[in-house]
C-alpha cells in the first residue's frame, strides 16, 4: 500500500539519526543538551540557574538540582496562568494531564519542541518495525482508542488542556496517513462510555481481516477486547504479524498470558513513555529498548544512592546488570526531572545501554508508617511467581477494606492461600518499616483474596470507574486505595 510506503519513508531519517547516535551516545546527548540550553537560557528558569549554551553536561549537573513534579509545580502553575517564558522561551501550546496510576493527575506543558521530541522517537520506532516486520505494510493497523471522558477545558490563562485524540502525538502527515491505514476511526474515542466504545471497536475489527498490527498500552486491555469476540484471533485476523504492548514490570504477567493467546504473532514489549516525555523505544537489532538519544537529555541516578544530583551518570556510563532511576530534561521545560521510573541496564550495544523498565519508585503506600513502594512490592511478587509457577497470574497487593492489613489479590488458584500469604509477608518484611509495623502489631498479617476468573478485567473496570481511560490503565503491583477486596469479589 502506498500509504505504508509513505509512512515508512517519512520515518526513515529519524531512525537513521538514532542509529548514528547509538554509535556516539555522549556526542548525541551533548548536542541535545546544547540545543535545549540555547533555546531556553533566557527563560525565567534559565536565568535563575545561570544556564548558557556552552555548558558541558557536568557543568549543567552542578548548576541545576534534580526536580520532582511537586518541585516544579509552582512554575508550571505560573505558565498555566499565562505567564510567558517561565520554564522555556517557547509558548506553551497546550497542557496535557497525566494518567498515572499512583498519583493524582498533573498538568504537563507541551511546546513545539516537546512534540517534535516525541515525534522523533515514534518515527524511529515505526521505521524499525516496518523494516524488521515487512508484513506490517500489507494490511491495516489498530491503535487503541478509548473514550476521553473529559470536556474541553482551559487553564486560568486560557491555554487548552488535553489533546482532542491520541493521534495528535503524531505529526500532521502521519495523522493523514493513519486515517487511511487504521482499522478503527478516531471517532470511536468520542463515544460516551467504555462499553459502546468497545462494541464499536469490535465491529470495526471484525471486518478488518487484513489486520497486520495492533498497538495497545496494557495487555489486559487487549485481553478484554478479545474476550468480546466469539471467534479466535487467528480466525479474525489470520495474517496478524505484530502486537505492541507493555511487557515489563507489572505488565510481565499479562504479556506472558497474551503470548499464549496469540501463538505465531510477534509480541513486542513497548518502550518507556510517559506524558512528560519518552525515555526508550524498542529497536530489534539491539534486542531491547534503548534511550531516545535525539529526543531528550537523559541522566541516571544509581539505585539506592543518596539524593545527590551530582552523582547522576550519563548514557555511556552505565554498567550491565545495574539499576538506575531515570532523570530527563525535555523541550517542555522539565529540567532534570525525576520521573520515578527505575530501569536496569540489560546490556550495552557499543556504549549505548539497552534498558528494561523495572517499576515505579513513587506511589508509596503508608497505612501505618510501613512505606511500601510499587517497585519493592513488584520484586516480591516476581519472587512468588517464580517459586510457585504463577508466571502469567494476576497478582496485586492493596490495603484491606478496613485498613488493618494488606491483601494479596490472586487471579489464579494459588497452591495454598495461607502459605502464599506467609511467604509474601516474609518478603515484605525485608523492608524495615514494614517489619517494624508488623512486629508492633500495627499491621495484621497479609491475607490472600483469590479471584479465580476475570481478575484483570475487574481491575481494568475499577480503574475506569476511578476516572482513568481504559487504554491508559497500567497493571500495578501495588494500589494505595481501599475497596479492592469488595470490588474484586462482588
Amino acid at each position: 500500500m502506498l500509504a505504508h510506503l509513505a509512512w515508512k519513508s517519512l520515518c526513515r531519517p529519524a531512525h537513521r539519526r538514532l542509529v548514528e547516535a547509538m554509535a556516539h551516545p555522549r556526542k548525541a546527548q551533548q548536542k541535545v543538551l546544547t540545543g535545549l540550553l540555547h533555546k531556553n537560557a533566557a527563560s525565567h528558569f534559565g536565568k535563575g540557574h545561570a544556564l548558557h549554551p556552552q555548558m558541558s553536561a557536568r557543568e549543567f549537573q552542578q548548576a541545576v538540582p534534580t526536580f520532582t513534579y511537586e518541585d516544579l509545580r509552582p512554575l508550571i502553575e505560573r505558565a498555566a496562568d499565562g505567564e510567558p517564558n517561565v520554564l522555556t522561551t517557547e509558548s506553551v501550546l497546550m497542557f496535557e494531564t497525566s494518567s498515572g496510576s499512583t498519583s493524582a493527575a498533573k498538568l504537563i506543558p507541551y511546546t513545539r519542541s516537546l512534540r517534535a521530541e516525541f515525534q522523533a522517537a515514534i518515527r524511529a520506532w515505526m521505521y524499525d518495525l516496518y523494516a524488521t516486520h515487512p508484513a506490517m505494510g500489507r494490511g491495516r493497523h489498530y491503535w487503541s482508542i478509548t473514550p476521553l471522558h473529559r470536556e474541553k477545558r482551559k487553564t486560568n490563562g486560557g491555554i487548552p488542556i488535553g489533546f482532542d485524540d491520541d493521534a495528535e502525538y503524531l505529526g500532521r502527515l502521519e495523522q493523514w496517513l493513519s486515517a487511511r491505514l487504521f482499522a478503527v476511526p478516531a471517532s470511536v474515542g468520542k463515544m460516551p462510555d467504555m462499553d459502546s466504545c468497545l462494541a464499536a471497536t469490535r465491529d470495526y475489527l471484525r471486518k478488518a481481516r487484513d489486520l497486520r498490527f495492533i498497538s495497545v498500552w496494557s495487555p489486559s486491555f487487549l485481553d478484554l477486547l478479545l474476550d468480546g469476540f466469539d471467534e479466535s484471533p487467528t480466525q479474525l485476523w489470520p495474517d496478524l504479524a505484530v502486537v505492541s504492548c507493555w511487557g515489563d514490570a507489572a505488565s510481565r504477567a499479562g504479556f506472558a498470558a497474551l503470548q499464549k493467546r496469540l501463538p505465531g504473532v510477534k509480541l513486542q514489549a513497548k518502550g518507556l513513555l510517559a506524558t512528560e516525555g519518552v525515555m526508550t523505544i524498542p529497536i530489534e537489532s539491539a534486542g531491547g529498548c534503548v534511550p531516545c538519544l535525539n529526543s531528550h537529555f537523559y541522566e541516571f541516578l544509581p539505585a539506592n544512592s543518596a539524593d545527590d544530583a551530582t552523582e547522576a551518570l550519563l548514557c555511556d556510563e552505565l554498567e550491565e546488570g545495574s539499576e538506575y532511576s531515570m532523570v530527563m530534561t525535555t523541550g517542555g521545560g522539565f529540567w532534570r526531572y525525576r520521573i520515578g521510573d527505575r530501569v536496569r541496564c540489560v546490556r550495552l550495544v557499543g556504549e549505548t545501554p539497552v534498558l528494561e523498565f523495572m517499576g515505579k519508585e513513587d506511589g508509596v503506600s503508608d497505612l501505618k508508617g510501613e512505606k511500601l513502594n510499587p517497585y519493592f512490592v513488584g520484586r516480591s511478587l516476581d519472587a512468588l511467581r517464580l517459586h510457585h509457577d504463577l508466571r502469567s497470574a494476576f497478582l496485586m497487593v492493596a490495603p484491606s477494606d478496613d485498613g488493618s492489613s494488606y491483601i494479596l489479590i490472586a487471579g489464579a488458584s494459588p497452591p495454598s492461600c495461607e502459605h502464599l500469604a506467609s511467604e509474601l509477608d516474609a518478603l515484605l518484611q525485608e523492608n524495615p518499616h514494614y517489619r517494624y509495623c508488623r512486629t508492633l502489631g500495627q499491621l495484621e498479617p497479609i491475607r490472600v483474596v483469590p479471584v479465580p476468573s476475570d481478575a484483570a478485567a475487574r481491575y481494568l473496570q475499577r480503574c475506569v470507574a476511578l476516572g482513568q481511560r481504559a487504554g491508559d490503565v497500567k497493571p500495578a503491583s501495588l494500589r494505595r486505595e481501599g475497596g479492592w477486596e469488595a470490588w474484586m469479589t462482588s
